[in-house]
């Protein structure tokens, strides 16, 4: 699969392009364990991080994408490459302090990894959630439900199940400009 428009939309300062993104677990699967939300600082879009999401399922399942994802809070990058694009990004547009050169932890397969720092990190999920142009991604064992957040609303954008063909993601990214309510 190439992801190779991963890293153009996010170049393209399109809307909710470079975005950040929260991955919300659906409270059907964790009424009884309530999961932190995780937050992916950058390429939130669906054509990066819900193209991400969506392979790292296919390839990994369920379970196991959601378990490597979570064990992180905050994650400056979530590719589902082989380790090619798994690398500590140079600081920059979208990153904030600390978030330089050698301050990120690879993970293999799955992107990079903000240090963990329990106060700072549960600061930092708090804001993004209050905020606006930020993508929602609420994960359950079915599919993941998409929005977008942009002057104070939460607006659905899209439904993509684990099983089903892949979703045109550039639609989807765009989906985000259209002022029409869903």
């Amino acid at each position: 699969m190439d992801d190779s428009s991963s890293t153009s939309a996010s170049r393209s300062g399109a809307l909710g392009a470079a975005g950040s993104a929260l991955i919300m677990h659906s409270s059907d699967d964790d009424v009884d364990n309530p999961v932190l939300p995780v937050l992916v600082e950058s390429d939130g879009q669906p054509s990066g991080l819900g193209r991400a999401l969506w392979t790292l399922e296919r390839r990994d399942g369920y379970d196991t994408a959601l378990a490597a994802l979570g064990r992180g809070g905050i994650w400056l990058r979530v590719t589902a490459g082989t380790g090619d694009d798994d690398t500590v990004p140079e600081e920059g547009p979208g990153q904030g302090p600390g978030q330089g050169p050698g301050q990120g932890i690879v993970v293999r397969g799955y992107g990079v990894q903000h240090p963990r720092d329990e106060v700072a990190t549960l600061a930092r999920i708090e804001e993004a959630m209050a905020g606006d142009d930020i993508w929602w991604y609420v994960v359950e064992r079915h599919g993941m439900l998409v929005d977008y957040r942009r002057d104070g609303r939460r607006r659905n954008v899209s439904f993509v199940g684990w099983s089903d063909p892949e979703p045109t993601w550039a639609d989807l990214d765009a989906a985000a400009a259209d002022p029409t309510p869903r």
